[in-house]
């Protein structure tokens, strides 16, 4: 156990419950930066990491800020607002991209993939299409999509990092997006599961049924 005598209780009481959520799915080792407002919790998991996972590390509390998952060394980076800290205004740098450009690069790689049918074309645009916004100025993604029945099988690799909120932006897209997972044992990837657009999801809600006279 690391040394947390100059860590509040408050914020001890936090990273005590964030450890405690993500040994759940196994061991991991731990560090931490204090801050004068912040504190950055490093957790090096190893096996998968499902999107399940990150939204319970969230919702942990409030003053979890961020959460950032470095593919490179197969670690979680959590930011936590420390209890004594007073908010401040920040001014963040924009990363400027052409949106048009980007559409234009994702439309031109989906309409490269025969296996995609004409009816899915608009949701799996719409997926490349944050891809390449988040790596537009960075190192490119490799993105592999391979078509099993009536789902798409997602693969991303050469991905140096991602957000939390940048995963709440994919699974947004819709219920066809699914099984987000991170597998760190071999290489650092992420796979997710593409359902067909004209494909009825189990997870949607049920209607009753009705007779019509």
């Amino acid at each position: 156990m690391i040394d947390m005598k100059n860590v509040e209780t408050e914020d001890k009481t936090i990273i005590v419950n964030l450890l405690q959520t993500i040994s759940s799915s196994g061991n991991v080792s731990y560090s931490f930066k204090i801050f004068p407002t912040i504190i950055y919790l490093t957790v090096v998991t190893i096996g998968k990491l499902e999107l399940t996972l990150l939204d319970r590390l969230y919702l942990t509390s409030e003053r979890v800020k961020s959460i950032y998952i470095d593919l490179l060394s197969k670690s979680i980076v959590i930011k936590i607002k420390k209890i004594k800290a007073q908010d401040r205004i920040t001014i963040k740098k924009r990363i400027l991209c052409n949106n048009s450009d980007v559409k234009e690069a994702a439309s031109k790689f989906i309409k490269e993939h025969a296996i995609i049918r004409s009816e899915d074309d608009r949701l799996l645009v719409a997926i490349v299409t944050l891809f390449f916004k988040w790596t537009w100025q960075s190192v490119a993604c490799d993105i592999s999509i391979k078509r099993e029945g009536d789902n798409y099988i997602c693969l991303i690799s050469n991905l140096l990092g991602i957000s939390y909120k940048q995963l709440q932006s994919l699974e947004s897209l819709g219920n066809w997006v699914h099984n987000i997972t991170f597998d760190f044992e071999n290489k650092s990837v992420l796979t997710f599961n593409v359902s067909r657009t004209e494909t009825i999801n189990d997870n949607t809600t049920s209607y009753k049924r009705v007779k019509y006279s």
